[in-house]
């Protein structure tokens, strides 16, 4: 793990003599020719979890770096192809936003084994918080996104390779399919935490609640694939919510995919144990409008508990939007797309006044957002939000009513070079749906009038019975856009809007055009041919040493001990115990388990809950490296199953006879089990 005195070196060196890594991209048509009947899709997933020691992305200065698992960060890419359509991919990845240097380098890779085309691949993202950063296309965002400064090129490499892997699985795994789209509302999972601004939107009533100034859709493709008897089984769900990822606060060290591992995993539970499935199922929720939108949260107990109700509850609606969707599906559907990439200095040279001529910072950013605000600045003056962060006067330049931190020594300190400025807008369609994914945090009432203007294109270009809806942060990162009127207000996610009051505007018209083009020319990418891009870089993903290993074996430390859960925390068990270094280690293989011993005090097998295994796949079972090594240079970790009393009230009901568990720990380097002490539940009292 990177050590304090590192990350401090680390820091200052990259402010002031950086080291750089400069990466190529070519779009290149797409090598494979298929010759595709009907509708067919495929799905693949892989892990991204990192080592130990990269730095969190989402919570800035606030973050910490990982120092291991709660629930797995996982990437999940979607294939579908009509026969005399161009196949579509979708990439959602657990990580607090997309990449355009991921997506361009992933396209650029599968083109070459498959017959994807550039324009026809979107990475989404679910905006966790928890995840690591350094993998951004703007050396400002991978600067102050995270706790420690810099692009991760080992890092990206690793990620984008998992990403690789996931497409190449869904492109291998296409077979006949059937394909349904619907929407429903959900509602008190979130709330707005910027009233005051959404409410100076037109046609606002004083009488909107946070719980009402929301977007409650969740949009949905629901996939069935034909298995080998020639019957038809549901396969997977991609999924489009607006809630920020942030039910699990700063404070906490360790990876997770937030709220959307719930999410997730708990449709795929329920559409396999429902329909008995001959293969594992697979969804994938991604961002929608969730720019001023957070999770309904109880009053200070942001934490893994409330994170897993609000998760499920979400689910819960998920899987009723899916059951309904069963007598819907069609095996001939539309499928198109168009990207474009956009240069926000050359269009505000080309067309003064349309969009701000460069980036610049409100106050109110640096304050925080509310729920997550910046010490001692939150309610300084200048910097708090509304009163303090909103000019009165000077309020007719390209930035409105911001207030800018440090002036115009901002300029000197944050050079305009190193902001996101080339932004990729893409639009895809999909049955039913036109998805409109771009690279900002993008407030409810914004995405309404994206849509707007989309509908307008549509409706005069006569297509109709489309259901149009954003997601986030795809494909890139660049803060935030708010519609003019809420920006005014100066909130955090106006302060947070870059490119200045005019930025949802500019987006809409963009959008529109896009979406007209489409219709006209059918699918396009205007992106250059090959470009190279260069970023100060920092290394935090210290890659695995291909021959020097410690020489030593896992050594168990302690009989497992149980931790009665309070208000705030949850029930578990633990055991410490010694392996290699972290970076020695992959972290992305599954690593733990909990067994259950039968009868005989002898056979033990893999622990099995309502058709889920307990094991480090799930929700409640967690790997931290401690700060501590031995003499032969191990460090020291602690494995936690959490919510045992959850997980085996059922099977203690039915069973006869106490029973006995043990964590497995797998030793990745000499490729056994090993596994801690019995231990029993009914023995703590949690019977």
């Amino acid at each position: 793990m990177a050590s304090t005195s590192a990350g401090l070196f680390d820091s200052i060196k990259y402010f002031v003599l950086p080291e750089r890594t400069t990466l190529s991209f070519r779009r290149i048509a797409s090598k494979v020719k298929t010759n595709t009947k009907g509708l067919v899709a495929g799905v693949g997933v892989a892990d991204i979890t990192p080592r130990p020691g990269v730095p969190k992305g989402g919570y800035a200065a606030m973050a910490n770096f990982g120092n291991g698992f709660r629930t797995r960060l996982r990437v999940r890419s979607f294939y579908i192809d009509q026969e005399g359509c161009e196949p579509i991919v979708i990439v959602q990845a657990d990580l607090h936003a997309g990449s355009s240097i991921i997506r361009d380098k992933v396209a650029e890779l599968v083109a070459e084994k498959t017959n994807v085309e550039s324009n026809n691949l979107c990475m989404t993202c679910t905006h966790t918080h928890s995840g690591p950063g350094q993998l951004l296309d703007s050396d400002f965002y991978n600067a102050f996104a995270s706790n420690k400064p810099g692009f991760d090129p080992e890092l990206y490499d690793f990620v984008v390779a998992q990403i690789v892997a996931s497409v190449m699985d869904a492109f291998h795994d296409r077979k006949p399919a059937k394909i349904a789209t619907g929407s429903i509302g959900v509602w008190h999972a979130t709330r707005n935490r910027a009233l005051d601004p959404y409410l100076t939107n037109p046609g606002k009533s004083d009488k909107t609640t946070i719980y009402d100034a929301i977007n409650p859709s969740l949009f949905m493709v629901r996939i069935d694939q034909q298995g080998g008897d020639g019957l038809f089984y549901p396969k997977a769900a991609i999924s489009c919510f607006s809630i920020h990822g942030t039910t699990v606060p700063a404070s906490e060290k360790l990876n997770n995919a937030d709220v959307w591992a719930y999410i997730c995993q708990e449709l795929q539970w329920k559409i396999q144990r429902h329909y008995e499935t001959p293969w594992d199922t697979v969804h994938g929720a991604f961002q929608g409008t969730h720019g001023d939108i957070a999770p309904n949260i109880k009053k200070g107990q942001a934490g893994f508990k409330e994170s897993r109700r609000i998760g499920c509850d979400i689910a819960e609606k998920a899987w009723e939007l899916f059951s309904s969707l069963e007598n819907k599906l069609e095996s001939t559907i539309s499928l198109a797309s168009a990207i474009r990439e956009v240069d926000f200095y050359k269009e505000a040279e080309k067309h003064p006044g349309v969009i701000a001529s460069r980036p610049v910072l409100g106050t109110a950013l640096t304050a925080g957002a509310y729920e997550n605000e910046t010490p001692f600045l939150y309610n300084a003056p200048l910097f708090k939000h509304g009163a303090g962060s909103a000019r009165s006067v000077f309020t007719k330049g390209e930035q409105g009513h911001k207030r800018w931190v440090a002036s115009y020594l901002q300029f000197a300190a944050l050079p305009k070079k190193e902001f996101p400025h080339k932004r990729q807008l893409q639009v895809l369609n999909i049955g039913d749906f036109v998805m409109l994914a771009l690279p900002f945090e993008v407030s409810v009432e914004a995405g309404r009038r994206f849509t707007a203007s989309v509908d307008a294109v549509l409706e005069a270009s006569d297509i109709r019975h489309k259901q149009v809806f954003v997601t986030s942060l795809a494909n890139g990162y660049t803060g935030y856009t708010v519609t003019p009127e809420e920006y005014a207000r100066q909130f955090y996610e106006g302060g947070h809007t870059l490119y200045g009051p005019k930025s949802t505007p500019f987006l809409a018209e963009k959008l529109a055009s896009i979406v007209e083009d489409l219709t006209i020319k059918g699918n396009f990418a205007d992106l250059p041919l090959q470009q190279e891009l260069s970023f100060k870089t920092c290394h935090y993903f210290e890659p695995i040493a291909s021959t020097v290993k410690t020489k030593t074996q896992v050594a168990v430390l302690n009989q497992p001990v149980y931790q009665q859960k309070s208000d705030s925390e949850e029930e578990c068990w633990s055991f410490h115990f010694f392996d290699r270094p972290s970076n020695e280690l992959n972290f992305n293989i599954p690593l733990l388990r909990i067994e259950v011993c039968g009868d005989n005090a002898d056979n033990w097998s893999p622990l099995v809950v309502d058709g889920r295994a307990v094991n480090d796949q799930g929700y409640d079972i967690a790997l931290r490296v401690l700060e501590a090594k031995d003499h032969a240079g191990r460090e020291r970790y602690l494995a936690t199953w959490y919510n045992s009393d959850l997980a085996c009230q059922d099977l203690r009901e039915k069973s006869t006879c106490e029973r006995l568990y043990r964590f497995v720990y797998f030793d990745q380097v000499n490729g056994v089990d090993v596994a801690s002490a019995a231990f029993s539940l009914v023995s703590e009292g949690v019977s």
